[in-house]
């Protein structure tokens, strides 16, 4: 039984749930119409530069890419340290 006096939505003494379950749901509206645009953008992009379809890890053109800038990469990491 609830003492008087206190709200049984609370727990601890400063968190009030139903507060944090709107807060979080905002949270989560927010990162979902992150997502979005970055979808819309990406789409965009593909338009704008004409990509007809992604590169493939099995694909020579990744496999040749990777191996020529990949390396390249982490050597100008380590001469940045």
């Amino acid at each position: 039984m609830p003492q008087k006096g206190m709200d049984c939505n609370m727990v601890g003494p400063t968190l009030n749930l139903p507060h944090a379950y709107r807060q979080a749901g905002t949270w989560l509206d927010s990162a979902f119409a992150k997502i979005q645009n970055a979808e819309e953008f990406v789409s965009t992009m593909e338009l704008e530069l004409d990509i007809q379809s992604w590169w493939m890890a099995a694909m020579q053109e990744y496999k040749d890419f990777y191996q020529e800038n990949v390396p390249t990469n982490y050597g100008k990491a380590l001469d940045e340290l």
